[in-house]
């Protein structure tokens, strides 16, 4: 995949195409989410994360990386917030 060459900015133009033809295209949603967090773009990886968490409302990983963004971003109230949700969906979990 792009985003595993070091085409960042290809594999974000590649997954923003995906989306105009199929806006709930989860992958196409986390991956781009995934990118905008490496970037250290929290405002864009909330975005793409949010609506993740829209789509799949059971995913820990979306939920885990959302709260990773709103930690980014210093929204620190909210990402407990998502941390609580994720706890819900891993109760079993010792690292949640």
């Amino acid at each position: 995949a792009l985003e595993e060459t070091g085409a960042a900015d290809e594999a974000l133009t590649a997954y923003k195409r995906v989306l105009v033809t199929k806006p709930a295209d989860t992958t196409a949603l986390l991956k781009l989410g995934t990118l905008y967090l490496a970037k250290g773009d929290a405002a864009g990886a909330t975005e793409f994360m949010s609506q993740t968490v829209k789509q799949q409302p059971n995913s820990a990983l979306a939920h885990l990386l959302l709260a990773r963004a709103m930690i980014q971003a210093g929204n620190l109230a909210s990402a407990e917030s998502e941390l609580g949700v994720l706890q819900r969906i891993m109760p079993d979990n010792e690292l949640v």
